[in-house]
C-alpha cells in the first residue's frame, strides 16, 4: 500500500511501526528496519529522518519540547549509520524485496548518557555486505 501512495507522490506524514508481540519476528522487527523500507521505496534520507523524528514531535503535545538540539532542552538521540549493501524487506503479505540500504543503529545518547550498540552486525565492519534474510 505504501509502494502504491509513494508511487503517486502521496507521502506519508510519519513513518512509525506497530509493533507488538507477533511482529517483533517479522516482518516489522524495529523501527530502524521499517524505516529501511521507506529508502527502498525511494524516499531520501532527510525525508525518512524526518518523518520518524521531527514530525511525531509536532503532532502530540508531550508537555516539553521535542525534536530539536536548543540548549536547555531534552536530546535523546540516535545514532544511525547508513548501510550499503544487499538486504532483503519482508512485508506483511509476505514478499520480500532486496533493497541496497538498511540502516542500523550504532548508538543512543539518552540524559546524557552514551549507549553504544555492540552487537554483531555493528561490530563486523563486514555486515553491511551481508544478505540479511528479514521475513
Amino acid at each position: 500500500m505504501a509502494e502504491k501512495c509513494i508511487q503517486q507522490n502521496f507521502l506519508p506524514d510519519t513513518i512509525g511501526t506497530d509493533l507488538g508481540g507477533l511482529s517483533y519476528n517479522g516482518p516489522v522487527y524495529d523501527l530502524v528496519t521499517e524505516v529501511s523500507k521507506f529508502l527502498l521505496l525511494g524516499l531520501s534520507l532527510d525525508q525518512v529522518i524526518e518523518r520518524v523524528t521531527l514530525r511525531p514531535t509536532r503532532m502530540f503535545n508531550f508537555g516539553v519540547e521535542l525534536g530539536t538540539l536548543r540548549p536547555g532542552t531534552v536530546a535523546d538521540i540516535t545514532v544511525l549509520e547508513v548501510r550499503e549493501g544487499t538486504f532483503v524487506f519482508g512485508d506483511s503479505t509476505g514478499k520480500k524485496r532486496t533493497g541496497r540500504q538498511k540502516l542500523q543503529s550504532t548508538a543512543t545518547i539518552r540524559a546524557g548518557k552514551v549507549y553504544v550498540n555492540r552487537s554483531d552486525d555493528v561490530a563486523k565492519p563486514d555486515a553491511s555486505t551481508r544478505t540479511e534474510e528479514q521475513v
